[in-house]
């Protein structure tokens, strides 16, 4: 069987659903409030900016209703890994950044680094599933 993949939520609104998921999954969080709420023992307070895993530590990145650290993101994600962002209040949010800034955004963080990715909008939020292929990484 397959190992289920890693993943790593950077956000205290999806925490609470991605860490019910049978997978190994890192919920950091970086307001203390939040981490006394917490319901498992997979959250980490850290800052997004500066996150406490090693390089290509997951195959999966969620951030929802939060900034993209490009540099950050693509240093612990998996060369073959997914970004799902997602923002629930679309470009009213505080934290909205077009599909096309996150995309130049990642190319300057991960050079050698392809990228293909899949935007869409529900009501008012919208999402972009950004997956990465490095040559010559299967």
């Amino acid at each position: 069987m397959p190992e289920p993949p890693r993943a790593v939520a950077q956000t205290s609104d999806v925490n609470r659903d991605i860490t019910r998921l049978p997978r190994t999954v890192a919920a950091p969080e970086g307001k203390p409030v939040m981490m006394a709420h917490r319901r498992t023992g997979r959250q980490v307070q850290a800052d997004a900016s500066a996150l406490p895993f090693p390089e290509n530590a997951f195959d999966v990145v969620v951030i929802g209703d939060g900034p993209l650290f490009a540099d950050e993101t693509a240093r612990v994600l998996s060369p073959t890994g997914t970004i799902l962002w997602s923002n629930a209040l679309g470009d009213g949010a505080p934290h909205h950044v077009p599909t096309a800034d996150l995309w130049d955004a990642l190319a300057r963080a991960a050079t050698g680094t392809k990228w293909s990715a899949v935007e869409s909008e529900a009501l008012w939020g919208s999402w972009v599933v950004f997956r990465r292929s490095v040559p010559g990484v299967h």
